[in-house]
């Protein structure tokens, strides 16, 4: 049976590399004719070994040429498997050399290019048709050709990659920064160079320079102060304005903590600060920082964390040392005029009481006497002094109120809890509003100053009640303990907003106001509290026994 071998399919026409067209010339040297001589001379060799009374048996042989011929034809097959294997990995190599983003070129000794990819093409802005066979010198940059050509040699010498910066002179185009790196092939007769454009990069970090340069310039000739400190609180860089502040030069600042620096004078403990950079990425308090000259000053602190190279902090510093004095001097003013304002009170009190209260008092014992007479007076006369009468007895009332109201006269013989209850009887008889007491039952005397402010909350929380809350009832409760004392204000109303100072809108047209209130109990070391809802109002007052003035006596 003759069964014919399967033609070898013809390989796909492309652009192929050397490898392939070298492998081309090593198959066309063995032509059929020289195979053939081959086979007969070694089948020559194999019968002058065999006996002489072998005789082959016809049928024996044809079994034997037909299991070559099957033999053959499997390596054939497995011949055709692996030439396609190899054109797909050459047209899969081929692919990536020639779409791949990176420019690839292939240069001889010197530096005549021979290969290059659509990447290459499109970077030096040329045909790669146009672009073989030219030199890639002309591309380089007049000032950066000997360093090419060195590294060019030194690829070729050492037989090692190599790599290096050059600047390309295109036509038309910016110039261009490249990076290159440079092996030679395996014969040994070319040269591989990968080229990649730095432009974009080395624009990048030159602005990257610029901006760190200006952020520094403002930074150097920034107001307030600037400083940097790892995780572990080393400073690592600080501007001029902090070294002002401080005292201290640049490098002592360097050498040193931040701890160092610090007093114990902050707004919160330094946990709760790292707690509050850490979660929130950002914090903000006031400390007080030790100059160099042993003095302090009051700093307001701005910090953020940042992540970068292990974490550091940034903080941003504001000397507020001259702010504060100005606020603790408007405190002080300010205690003093309500001081002032108490003690103009309680003489116009006084006064009130001790002569216009007086003088309507004998205008009301004479418009009696004259009431002894009324039936011989004349019908208009007998109206106008009934009307006298109860005018003059409306105004001395208005005129006790008023100076109750200035100044309780009762403060110093009853204490705060009497006053309490005549103040609350009387507002509860003028306003309608009933009002609940809850007072403690031992009460020990304190200081006047502190009875007269919590009077004054009362006073004023009763007259806001009255004026704004719409509540029918009102509770007081007055309570003393070891340290401290504690009143609260309760009503029933509908409430008010607060603003973000605490402050409540509206303000009442007379008195002192919430603002008044806080800053009297600051003035005595005290607390107040306001909280409002559509429930109604709770106004909390707390005082320390022994009293922490600030300001300064009269």
């Amino acid at each position: 049976m003759n069964r014919k071998t399967k033609p070898m399919p013809e390989p796909v026409r492309s652009s192929e590399p050397w490898q392939a067209k070298e492998l081309k010339k090593a198959r066309a040297a063995q032509t059929p004719g020289a195979l053939r001589r081959a086979a007969e001379a070694r089948l020559k060799e194999r019968t002058a070994t065999r006996p002489p009374e072998f005789v082959a048996d016809p049928k024996r042989l044809q079994h034997e040429l037909e299991v070559h011929q099957v033999e053959l034809e499997m390596q054939n097959e497995e011949l055709r498997q692996t030439q396609l294997e190899l054109m797909a990995a050459l047209e899969c190599y081929a692919e990536f050399y020639e779409f791949s983003p990176a420019s690839y070129l292939t240069l001889k000794p010197d530096d005549t290019i021979l290969q290059a990819n659509l990447a290459a093409a499109s970077l030096l802005g040329i045909e790669r048709a146009r672009l073989l066979r030219q030199r890639f010198v002309g591309f380089v940059a007049a000032e950066a050709r000997f360093a090419f050509k060195a590294l060019l040699a030194r690829a070729f010498a050492t037989r090692a990659p190599q790599t290096g910066e050059v600047r390309l002179s295109l036509e038309g185009k910016p110039p261009l920064t490249i990076h290159l790196r440079a092996w030679v092939s395996t014969n040994e007769l070319e040269c591989r160079l990968v080229l990649t454009d730095l432009t974009e990069h080395m624009r990048a970090e030159e602005a990257l320079r610029e901006s760190e340069q200006r952020h520094r310039t403002i930074l150097r000739m920034a107001m307030d102060g600037f400083w940097r400190v790892d995780m572990n609180g080393r400073l690592l860089e600080v501007n001029e304005a902090y070294c002002r502040m401080s005292g201290y030069t640049e490098p002592e600042l360097l050498a040193m903590n931040i701890s160092d620096l610090e007093t114990v004078e902050t707004s919160a403990d330094t946990s709760t600060h790292i707690q509050r950079i850490l979660t929130r990425g950002e914090d903000r308090f006031v400390s007080r920082h030790r100059r160099k000259d042993g003095s302090s000053y009051a700093v307001e602190v701005s910090v953020q964390y940042k992540q970068e190279l292990g974490g550091y902090l940034v903080g941003f510093l504001r000397d507020i040392t001259e702010s504060q004095r100005a606020e603790e001097e408007l405190h002080r003013l300010s205690a003093r005029l309500l001081q002032l304002r108490d003690e103009e009170r309680r003489r116009l009190a006084r006064e009130l009481h001790d002569s216009t209260v007086q003088d309507l008092a004998a205008v009301m014992v004479n418009l009696s006497f004259l009431r002894t007479v009324i039936r011989r007076l004349k019908p208009e006369v007998k109206q106008a002094l009934l009307d006298s009468l109860s005018l003059v007895d409306k105004t001395t009332k208005g005129l006790r109120t008023l100076t109750y109201l200035l100044h309780p006269p009762l403060l110093e013989e009853l204490g705060l809890p009497g006053v309490v209850r005549d103040l609350a009887t009387g507002f509860a008889c003028r306003s309608g509003i009933r009002v609940d007491l809850e007072l403690a039952p031992e009460w020990r005397r304190m200081p006047e100053e502190i009875e007269l402010a919590l009077f004054r909350v009362i006073q004023e929380s009763l007259f806001n009640i009255l004026k704004h809350s719409g509540s029918k009832s009102a509770c007081i409760m007055l309570k003393q303990a070891a340290e401290a004392v504690q009143l609260e204000v309760l009503d029933a109303g509908h409430g008010f907003a607060l603003e973000d100072s605490g402050n409540a809108g509206p303000a009442p047209s007379l008195g002192v106001g919430i603002p008044g209130m806080r800053e009297r109990l600051r003035e005595l070391g005290g607390l107040l509290e306001v909280t409002s809802s559509s429930a109604g109002t709770i106004v909390r007052a707390t005082l320390p026994l022994v009293p922490t003035v600030s300001g300064n006596p009269p």
